[in-house]
């Protein structure tokens, strides 16, 4: 091996990083409402999404229901989506993640991991790693087929190993990425 480098269970990283499990770096990583609410129209009630919401690294502002008022703020008191959280799909499309870039006030369904990352952990740099390719078959491999619907239990997304470079690296990396994808994106039109 090169040195500098070690041997982890995520593969070989540089000696300064480390790896930890999922629940030491975040603060809280939970579900949403497990049971199907009575859905209001827009006018009357809150944005409810799903895992349909969340693709390509991004939450789609559209095509969700909406929940009553009362609901809503026994949901948001408990486990409130704030900006700079992360939204993981776990029913579904497995493992697609997003960072919550909005200032108003949503629920999610139990389609959706709410993550909420501590303070040694970059939001942008935690949604590039779990849509990374090693991440994405990590939660496809770990589905539970059950008589339905596949989940990916959020038990199972709470052990995950994560590689923890410093914050800076964390930034760079994850600025580094998303210029990459607006290159290809900008190559593709």
């Amino acid at each position: 091996m090169k040195p500098g480098y070690k041997q982890t269970e995520v593969g070989v990283i540089p000696e300064e990083w480390d790896v930890e499990q999922f629940t030491q770096v975040t603060d809280l990583i939970t579900c949403g409402i497990a049971a199907t609410p009575d859905y209001v129209s827009g006018s009357q009630g809150y944005p409810f999404l799903s895992s349909t919401n969340v693709k390509d690294g991004r939450i789609v502002w559209s095509g969700y229901k909406h929940i009553s008022t009362d609901l809503h703020r026994q949901l948001y008191r408990n486990n409130p989506p704030q900006r700079g959280d992360i939204l993981y799909s776990r029913v579904g499309t497995i493992g697609e993640a997003a960072v919550v870039n909005v200032d108003f006030e949503f629920s999610v369904y139990v389609s959706l991991t709410l993550i909420k990352p501590g303070k040694s952990l970059d939001s942008s740099f935690l949604m590039q790693l779990l849509n990374s390719v090693p991440y994405k078959r990590r939660a496809k491999d770990q589905v539970y087929l059950g008589s339905g619907v596949g989940n990916l239990n959020v038990d199972v997304v709470r052990k995950y190993p994560i590689v923890l470079p410093s914050l800076p690296e964390q930034r760079a990396i994850a600025g580094a990425l998303s210029d990459a994808e607006a290159l290809i994106g900008a190559l593709d039109q």
